[in-house]
């Protein structure tokens, strides 16, 4: 993998994949790297589970 072996960043290069953007608008490829949807709920399971912070 080119991203891996080259230290080269994998979002920018899907980004720059003809095929890829075809499928996909440049907002709906960042939306599949955010980490908001899965730490949008921390602060709610930590206090469900007695941890304050």
């Amino acid at each position: 993998m080119k991203a891996w072996g080259e230290g080269l960043d994998y979002q920018e290069l899907l980004a720059q994949n003809d095929k890829v953007m075809a499928l996909l608008t440049r907002s709906e490829l960042d939306a599949c790297f955010t980490l908001d949807y899965y730490f949008s709920q921390v602060d709610y399971i930590y206090r469900r589970n007695g941890i304050e912070g």
